[in-house]
């Protein structure tokens, strides 16, 4: 099964760590929040776990004995895929587009007729300019 797993910069979660390319596997009964490798079905769900600037996002394999409660699964056996990062994650987080946002009021207006204008806002639409460092450092992946 197809999935994703969020990490640690260093690419740890609750104390273990994994590298890319390689599959776990563990012996025994799994139990979501106690014991197995955790994962989520789409990217947008690892965020409830994890802080969106602070993480690492991967696509991952699991296989074998599979638990799920909500939107969190559990499994015997994973293989870390691939990272996902950049663009990609970014789209993903904050739906498709050109990444440039359409401001009114807020913008650069020309000072005639109505007064609106675009502007670059925080790159994607929201106009508030939060994390826009770390927005910008994902983009440069």
């Amino acid at each position: 099964m197809k999935g994703y797993k969020a990490m640690n910069e260093d690419m740890t979660c609750r104390g273990f760590r994994y590298e890319l390319g390689k599959t776990y596997e563990l012996d025994g009964n799994i139990q979501i929040c106690e014991r197995g490798f955790h994962f989520c079905r789409d990217i947008a769900s690892v965020f409830n776990y994890y802080e969106r600037f602070e993480s690492r996002v991967f696509e991952v394999e699991a296989d074998g004995y599979i638990e799920q409660t909500g939107d969190k699964l559990c499994c015997q056996k994973i293989t870390i895929v691939r990272e996902v990062k950049g663009i990609e994650l970014n789209r993903v987080i904050y739906g498709s587009g050109d990444g440039y946002g359409y401001g009114y009021g807020d913008g650069y207006g020309d000072g005639y007729g109505d007064g609106y204008g675009y502007g670059y806002g925080d790159g994607y639409g929201y106009g508030d300019g939060k994390n826009i460092q770390k927005i910008l450092e994902f983009m440069e992946d």
